[in-house]
This record gives C-alpha cells, sequence and structure tokens, in this order.
C-alpha cells in the first residue's frame, strides 16, 4: 500500500464536505533499480478511500491498459 493523494478538511460536527483527487501517472510508478528508470506497467489496481489507514470503508478498482 501507497499512500497517492490525501486532503485535510475541517468540518464543523455535522458538515459534510466532499475532497477530489486526480491521480496522474506519477501515481502508479515505481522505481526499476536494475534499469535505473521509473516504470508504468499495465494492470489492475485497487484504490483504498478513507479517514485513516486503519479506516479504509470506500474502495475502487482502476484497470491501466498499455
Amino acid at each position: 500500500k501507497e499512500l497517492a493523494a490525501f486532503a485535510k478538511l475541517d468540518l464543523a460536527p455535522g458538515e459534510t464536505a466532499v475532497a477530489r483527487f486526480q491521480l496522474g501517472p506519477a501515481a502508479f510508478r515505481w522505481w526499476d533499480e536494475a534499469g535505473g528508470r521509473w516504470c508504468i506497467e499495465p494492470g489492475i489496481f485497487e484504490l483504498l478511500v478513507g479517514p485513516s489507514s486503519r479506516n479504509l470503508p470506500e474502495r475502487a478498482v482502476i484497470e491501466l491498459r498499455p
């Protein structure tokens, strides 16, 4: 698991808000030590959303295609 984005919302009791994120290619890349470069591989990724790393009630699955 990796933290790709976050937002801090200061809300009053009972108040609601929407936080929106746009995850670009950098959110899915990894460093290839042997190749000495950043890589993005196609595949299926699960996005987890919640107020903390221990409480992730929302999930979405996306597929990166070549």
